[in-house]
């Protein structure tokens, strides 16, 4: 017998015994729940990579804590769990400690422990306060500084105001003298993903780790070790657990974004003479600087002309980069030859320049992949500008992989590492041969070292709910102010008279803003702008204690949590497409057409959106789709529509949804 199926036979026999106590402690027996432990279990066992759909309110947390836990109880390995929202984040660590009660008689006194990995603006500096306290004098500083030394991060404040977490957040602790990494909370985190566990006893059992972490520290692990850095987490987990699988694409390409600096790129190019002791002339420096300032400037213009037109353009807003009117290669060539050079010329320099040495290398790395990506002479690569400031012109070129599935398959999906990816939205019926296609697609999934479990359907009972359209609706083309003023009626009416809350989901901050306007004079609710004043944290803190309204356009179309009467009422006001952009269309350009693209993301999005109004078996509530597309007669995605979601009721008039409201006093 291998030593896999001996763990996994134990584990096995263990959550059995687990399964019977939540019975009698109180838990709903789900079968979802249940399927997703074996699923756990068995590509552990089988060492192979799993998809699995697991529907809402199935309780996959627990499903994969609870087997999760054990393996690592036997093996001494950390379970890694990578989420991408804080929400999933905050709520995993209650998730674990219930796992943890549950997990104890069997443990034979060992303690499960967890590691809570976040990004390093969530974690405050005590040198940058004690520094500013130096500085300042200011007695705030000296409240702040106690506070802190409590034990807090972003989203567990202790009270200090949401106006100091920038300025406390920019670690100057690395460059403080006599700066101790055992005093920094990011870098305790840090030194906790990467420890090592020891056996107990002659058992060969351990105290069982879990490191909760984002999406994005793993991409960023797996780059360092890519590139021969440190890595950031335990390099041979028992298993990776990567939940809300439906946005790696998306954090991946995030993560290995990079943001292209002309700047620095001039000022690497300007240093190379002398720390690489290059055979260049500063003629020849100047003249491919010029011819870098050419390609600057011909982008410039053609931002500039998509500025000018009438649409506004928003914060963030992608642009494609199309003109080529700057022939460069061998502009290309002259750098590349440059970039070999200075990596052969100061591979052997003093070790304390090594770092500047870097930089360099690092700034005409990404010089040289851009001006290859703008050519069009590294298919790997795509480039794009975004917009800073459109009233001054200001904005940004960045360029990432095009492909992330190619870039996922080699690093997580063919390492000898169990793999289980999982979401409540990453089937569709679009594609009768596999409901996982787009996702596998996308993320790289390799099915000749791993395979798809068919999907664990939610538990709820949606027939109680229903999916109201308006028969008369607002053009959604013609988004101006009578449109706004039309779509604050119909939120205003469908919400009138309720007790429970209401949830109104944008597909852009304009909307919401403009929406916003008009609603504030029609409805005596408390409004609550997800504008990034306050944190989804704070904003769900407040409500929860007055109900009222949320608007948002980021991050409450999923991963929050609100059952009962908190929210009785969610609103789409549009249909969550995509907007066409450098990195969908290129998307497009490689897995097929529009509809291929376009309609899984809007169908992921969509049910990821309604998917926040039914969070118990006793809620219920109405979801309403404000898009005008969906009252035409040959809309062609209506059906689509219609058949995945899990609403089946539908209505058309407001009075049909006031009578719902009151029959089931809502």
């Amino acid at each position: 017998m291998t030593i896999r199926r001996s763990i996994s036979n134990k584990v096995y026999e263990i959550t059995d015994r687990v399964i019977v106590d939540m019975k009698t402690q109180g838990f709903d027996r789900r079968e979802g729940q249940v399927n997703v432990m074996y699923t756990v279990i068995s590509a552990f066992e089988s060492n192979e990579n799993m998809l699995i759909e697991a529907g809402v309110g199935t309780g996959k947390s627990f499903g994969y804590l609870v087997p999760g836990i054990l393996i690592s109880y036997f093996t001494g390995k950390p379970l890694i769990v990578a989420t991408s929202t804080i929400q999933l984040t905050e709520q995993l660590v209650k998730d674990i400690d219930t796992v943890r009660k549950l997990l104890t008689p069997y443990l034979k006194g060992r303690k499960v422990n967890s590691v809570i990995g976040k990004g390093k603006n969530n974690y405050p500096c005590i040198c940058t306060v004690k520094n500013k306290i130096e500085t300042t004098g200011k007695r705030i500083y000296v409240e702040l500084l106690d506070k802190i030394e409590a034990g807090v991060d972003r989203q567990n404040p202790n009270g200090i105001p949401r106006k100091y977490w920038n300025e406390i957040t920019k670690h100057e602790c690395t460059s403080t003298k006599g700066f101790d990494r055992k005093n920094c909370y990011f870098y305790q985190m840090r030194a906790e993903l990467t420890k090592q566990s020891i056996a107990k006893d002659i058992e060969r059992i351990f105290d069982p780790r879990v490191l909760v972490i984002n999406q994005d520290l793993l991409i960023n692990h797996y780059k360092n070790i890519e590139i021969g850095r440190n890595p950031i987490l335990h390099e041979n987990p028992c298993l990776l657990i990567i939940d809300e699988l439906h946005n790696l694409e998306e954090k991946t390409r995030t993560a290995l974004t990079t943001r292209v600096d002309i700047n620095s790129s001039l000022s690497a190019l300007s240093q190379v003479k002398f720390y690489g002791e290059m055979q260049i002339t500063e003629l020849e420096i100047e003249s491919l600087r010029k011819s870098i300032e050419k390609i600057y400037d011909s982008i410039n213009r053609e931002v500039k002309k998509e500025i000018n037109k009438d649409d506004p353009l928003l914060i963030n807003e992608k642009i494609t980069i199309s003109s080529r009117d700057v022939k460069i290669d061998d502009l290309i060539i002259n750098i590349r030859d440059i970039l070999t050079a200075f990596i052969l010329n100061t591979e052997k320099k003093e070790y304390y320049s090594r770092n500047r040495y870097k930089s360099i290398e690092n700034e005409l790395e990404n010089l040289l992949i851009f001006l290859q990506a703008y050519n069009n002479s590294n298919d790997n690569y795509i480039v794009w500008a975004e917009i800073n400031n459109q009233e001054k012109g200001f904005f940004s070129i960045y360029y990432c992989p095009g492909d992330i599935g190619k870039t996922l398959k080699s690093n997580i999906f063919t390492e000898p590492i169990p793999t289980v990816g999982m979401s409540a939205t990453i089937t569709n019926n679009l594609n009768m041969e596999s409901p996982y296609e787009y996702i596998i697609d996308s993320i790289g999934f390799d099915e000749n070292k791993g395979s798809w479990e068919y999907s664990e359907e939610s538990e709820f009972n949606y027939n109680k709910s229903n999916l109201f359209i308006p028969k008369t609706l607002p053009d959604q083309r013609n988004r101006n102010n009578n449109y706004y003023l039309s779509i604050s009626e119909l939120i205003s009416n469908i919400i009138s008279g309720c007790v429970g809350g209401c949830l109104v989901l944008f597909t852009s901050k304009y909307d919401m803003v403009n929406v916003h306007k008009k609603l504030i004079n029609k409805v005596d609710d408390v409004i609550y702008l997800d504008d990034d004043n306050l944190t989804p944290k704070e904003i769900l803190n407040d409500f929860e204690k007055t109900k009222g309204i949320i608007l948002s356009a980021g991050s409450f179309w999923e991963g929050i949590d609100l059952k009962g009467e908190l929210l009785t009422n969610l609103i789409v006001v549009r249909i969550p497409f995509p907007v066409p952009d450098p990195v969908i269309e290129n998307k497009i350009s490689r897995l097929g057409n529009r509809d291929d693209i376009l309609v899984p993301e809007m169908i992921m999005k969509l049910k990821q959106g309604t998917g926040r109004l039914i969070r118990s078996k006793s809620d219920i509530g109405v979801v309403s789709i404000l898009d005008s597309r969906l009252n035409l007669p040959y809309y062609k995605y209506k059906e689509i529509i219609y058949n995945e979601l899990p609403f089946k009721n539908h209505i058309y008039e407001i009075e049909e949804v006031k009578k719902f409201q009151y029959d089931n006093k809502l």
